[in-house]
């Protein structure tokens, strides 16, 4: 069985300043816990969101809420239940009119853009402490040179829009010579309400008198679009689109053809977005950030990129970690030639998480934070007809006190994990005492506990010099391989057992047990 394997950086009592915070841009008000993932497992990785932990690259951490300036609260949207808001197909039908017929933009002054950026710095590489050298490569089984799609049945085939119905659309005109005078809009209304329900009393008696029970059907309407409706296109549209998977591998060589392109979209989002510098955004930190990840990859099972193709050209990439339960993804938008966005995200044992999502500027006319989601929401509905268990989609963090950040609520439904019993409760439940407090308890049952709360260092598994054991086991392993000379002072024992203790309480009890904590050798 694969383990997991981290190393976890302490807090330091000492230090009472924090980081520059990425919402509200204070110096020193950004307070989080870390450690890195060497390796991750997928159901280790759920069960680490859920407590409220985000990856970055290789590195894992999770905002402090209690002493950060800017609450972060993890938020996922049921996407079997999902409902469409009006806002949300205006910006589908945006898109939709742009694959289908080429136009640009609808209104596109009114268009909001949505930013997904969790706006985290992630330190520059690991301690150097772990002697842990065994080469993951060997367990990829897959070809370089393999180019794989997932069609309707979840099975790897290259996937086009060739085969979508052809659809039409029917223009109204009106004709303004012959319009009515225009009345007063309170008589107008008043008017055809009246009319409506006298009409509605005729037909009611007509029912009655056939012996008939003169209900009134309520759903003789047509039926609403579904979002996979709204996300498919004609087959003789202006653009055509297929999706194509390639491994996420570095020497692979669909991966390499598509790099330069991604990196030059990444580059131009955070100089322009956020104001990074060109050295700060450059292929060697964009590896870091987006490209590298410690979930394991088994078999059929690892790391892809899923390519939104327009016209022959990428348009989009979709990097993916396909696991037995997991899959991490990056989803790369384009227009002929030209990638437009890009979407990182991680498809766990019950969800798809949304990892981070940079775009070109000059594609903002088409909402692509917003059209982006919608289309990895209608990805998990795809992926729950494989995997019954996958149900949600979720969002990173949701931000109440950083108004840009408040998008990820108008996914419905969507719910909040509260940050002490980390249960999760629907977001208008939570609105109002957000309202009152940035930080709050969102569960409403003082008596509800974490279920899952530590309750005995004796219960972490450790890794040490290459060794899996309890906590116990290294206690006296440790003490046997140091000549008595150079025994830990009881200060260095108690700063350890503070450490790993804290490391319990921030993970939980099921995930210490499962993931190993890397130990280094002390210094003899």
């Amino acid at each position: 069985m694969s383990r997991s394997i981290v190393e976890y950086y302490a807090s330091d009592p000492e230090v009472t300043t924090g980081m520059k915070c990425g919402y509200c841009k204070q110096e020193t008000t950004r307070f989080t816990n870390g450690m890195w993932g060497h390796v991750l497992t997928a159901r280790d990785y759920q069960d680490l969101i859920d407590r409220g932990w985000r990856r970055c690259g290789l590195y894992c951490y999770k905002p402090n809420n209690s002493k950060c300036c800017c609450p972060a609260y993890p938020i996922k949207c049921h996407a079997l239940d999902f409902r469409i808001s009006k806002s949300q197909k205006k910006v589908l039908r945006r898109f939709k009119n742009f694959i289908e017929t080429g136009n640009k933009c609808n209104n596109a002054g009114n268009i909001k853009v949505s930013v997904d950026a969790e706006n985290f710095e992630m330190p520059s590489e690991s301690s150097g402490k772990m002697e842990f050298t065994e080469n993951l490569e060997s367990l990829n089984s897959i070809s370089n040179n393999d180019l794989l799609t997932l069609n309707q049945n979840n099975t790897l085939v290259k996937e086009t829009n060739q085969n979508i119905s052809n659809t039409s659309k029917v223009t109204k005109t009106k004709d303004t010579a012959f319009e009515k005078p225009k009345t007063p809009v309170t008589a107008k209304v008043g008017g055809q309400i009246k009319a409506k329900l006298m009409r509605r009393e005729r037909w009611r008696q007509k029912q009655l008198a056939k012996g008939l029970s003169g209900e009134l059907q309520t759903n003789r309407g047509p039926q609403a679009k579904s979002l996979e409706e709204w996300l498919t296109y004609k087959k003789d549209s202006t653009h055509q689109f297929e999706i194509r998977i390639v491994l996420a591998n570095p020497k692979h060589e669909a991966f390499q053809e598509s790099f330069e392109e991604s990196l030059s979209v990444y580059q131009k989002y955070q100089v322009s977005v956020h104001g990074d510098t060109i050295d700060k955004c450059d292929a060697r930190n964009y590896k870091r950030f987006l490209c590298n990840n410690p979930l394991t990859q088994e078999g059929v099972y690892g790391a892809y990129h899923r390519q939104y193709i327009l016209n022959g050209k990428i348009i989009a990439v979709g990097v993916i970690d396909i696991l037995p339960y997991c899959v991490s993804s990056v989803y790369l938008y384009y227009d002929p030639g030209k990638i437009i966005a890009v979407g990182v995200i991680d498809i766990l044992p019950y969800c798809v998480s949304s990892v981070y999502l940079y775009y070109d500027p000059d594609f903002s006319f088409l909402s692509l934070g917003t059209y982006t989601s919608l289309s990895e929401i209608a990805f998990v509905r795809h992926l729950q007809k494989r995997y019954c268990d996958m149900k949600y989609y979720y969002l990173g963090f949701y931000i109440h006190s950083c108004p840009k950040m408040r998008y990820k609520g108008e996914f419905s439904p969507s719910f909040l994990c509260c940050p002490e019993s980390f249960t999760w409760h629907p977001i208008d439940q939570c609105l109002p005492l957000l309202d009152t407090s940035a930080y709050s308890r969102l569960c409403p049952n003082k008596e509800t506990k974490d279920e899952n709360a530590f309750k005995c260092i004796k219960d972490v598994m450790v890794l040490h010099q290459r060794k899996m054991m309890t906590w116990g086991e290294y206690e006296e392993f440790s003490s046997r391989s140091i000549d008595e000379d150079n025994f830990d002072t009881e200060d260095e024992k108690e700063q350890e057992i503070r450490e790993v203790t804290e490391y319990g309480h921030l993970v939980g009890r099921v995930i210490m047990a499962n993931m190993l904590l890397f130990r280094p050798t002390k210094d003899c």
